[in-house]
């Protein structure tokens, strides 16, 4: 179990994190260094953050208890999101060509204010969801890790904990810190993941000979990637998938943020290439440890318990850090997103004569402010899948055709991508309360934004100033 030694690495890694995000608030002059970083990010600031904030709790402790339950085909998720990262790739040089400093300024230079405004509450509304969900894992996270120490506290104390260092971790440097903070947690995520895991794991097994034969005395069907999978069930996750990583506004920014159209694309892909192998090193290592540690009443909590089991001290401390790091790397772009969108898609654009200081120090305020609506909801609504459902519904259902439009379709039009991202994100809403739809509310949404888009476009087309889609026209 943990020791004094693993909670002074957890203890130093915290006051890392906030030493990383005030060294990046140094880069901050203005508005546009706090919400775009200047679109300065060079290519390894890139892939650290994309692929930081992609790996998440889902692609750790969600795939290794899914690998423990069924084998090989628990990669899947990651193979579908993967192909939906790729939509952003083809997305990149165009995006970042543009000059918007986000996702809602490219609707906002294209389109004008009413579609900007639109695509601002959409983006908001997914936002805080997605950064309630970050906080209730970083609450359950540090309750799991204090309780092994016999620290059994509440959980909305270790909440109020997480949404206080998240805070801290980008108030002062926006993006420039979500980005830098992002990065420093996957060279932490490489070293245990890549590293740590496997020679440990191998320890533990008997040797690497020994690890190899674990995995092949396993049944047929944990290492067939087909086994269980419906044809038709896969299809449409990938549809899904497409819809929400190729519009996930948090890849959008970052990608927006990049030094050039060169190193947009390309940390994207490095992005892609680091999602593939950090998740299929847990796979295989999970498959190991299958046999090591067998029967455990918890499938999810096998990556946890495999490291308070078989990792060093100094070493499990770090190890833990590595799974708040998971969820932390999210919980920082959430939140430095929420506060940009209010300020900077929302606040500039309403409000008549605003200075770019005024927009700077909104910008700051609002992250505070939905930091502490997202630790109200969390607070009250500790589900994570409450909160998670509703997120990952509102991703692709209101942006993803109407970017498209903008970015490709010289035909599309104001009035229909505006109506586009109305119709998804309500519809989305609606059958993400009403619950049991036959088919994921994302594809169903997602497909209605897009026919509503075409139709009024259609409708609009020879209107007097409707076709302002100029970066497609290009």
């Amino acid at each position: 179990m943990l020791n004094f030694w693993d909670y002074m690495v957890i203890a130093l890694y915290v006051v890392a994190l906030v030493i990383v995000g005030w060294l990046a608030s140094k880069k901050v002059k203005n508005a546009k260094d706090y919400i775009s970083a200047n679109r300065g990010l060079g290519i390894i600031v890139m892939i650290g953050s994309l692929a930081g904030a992609a790996i998440g709790a889902g692609g750790t402790i969600g795939l290794a208890g899914d690998v423990y339950t069924k084998g090989v085909s628990g990669y899947w998720q990651i193979i579908g999101w993967n192909i939906g990262w790729l939509m952003l790739v083809f997305m990149a040089k165009r995006l970042w060509s543009t000059g918007a400093s986000s996702v809602v300024d490219v609707f906002g230079k294209s389109c004008g204010k009413t579609t900007r405004l639109a695509a601002a509450l959409a983006c908001l509304v997914f936002s805080v969801p997605a950064l309630s969900t970050q906080l209730i894992g970083l609450g359950n996270m540090f309750k799991v890790v204090f309780s092994v120490a016999g620290i059994d506290l509440d959980y909305k104390i270790f909440v109020t904990i997480s949404c206080i260092i998240m805070v801290f971790a980008v108030f002062k440097g926006g993006l420039y810190s979500s980005a830098y903070s992002g990065t420093f947690n996957f060279f932490i995520l490489a070293v245990v993941f890549v590293i740590c895991l496997p020679i440990f794991t191998c320890v533990a097994a008997g040797g690497a000979s020994q690890a190899i034969t674990n995995i092949e005395i396993l049944p047929a069907s944990f290492k067939d990637l087909f086994a269980g999978v419906s044809v038709s069930a896969t299809l449409l996750a990938i549809v899904k998938y497409c819809f929400t990583a190729g519009s996930n506004i948090a890849y959008v920014n970052n990608t927006l943020a990049a030094k050039d159209a060169k190193t947009a694309r390309n940390g994207s892909i490095g992005g892609i290439i680091s999602y593939f192998i950090i998740p299929g090193i847990i796979m295989v290592c999970t498959l190991v440890l299958i046999n090591v540690f067998p029967n455990l009443e918890n499938p999810s909590s096998v990556l946890t318990f495999s490291f308070l089991n078989i990792f060093p001290p100094v070493i499990r401390g770090l190890s833990v850090i590595a799974l708040i790091a998971v969820v932390l790397s999210t919980a920082t772009i959430w939140v430095q997103n929420s506060g940009k969108i209010f300020g900077s898609d929302i606040y500039a654009h309403v409000k008549k004569n605003v200075t770019e200081d005024e927009v700077l120090k909104v910008c700051k305020w609002a992250t505070i402010f939905w930091a502490l609506v997202s630790w109200v909801i969390a607070m009250f609504i500790p589900q994570v899948m409450i909160m998670f459902n509703i997120q990952t519904n509102l991703y692709g259902s209101s942006i993803f055709f109407p970017l498209v439009a903008v970015l490709f379709w010289k035909g599309a039009t104001k009035q229909g991508i505006t109506a586009g991202i109305f119709v998804g994100m309500i519809s989305s809403l609606i059958l993400t309360i009403a619950g049991n739809s036959p088919v994921d509310p994302v594809v169903i949404c997602s497909l209605l934004n897009g026919v509503t888009l075409v139709v009024v476009s259609l409708l609009t087309k020879n209107k007097e100033g409707s076709a302002l889609n100029k970066f497609a026209a290009e």
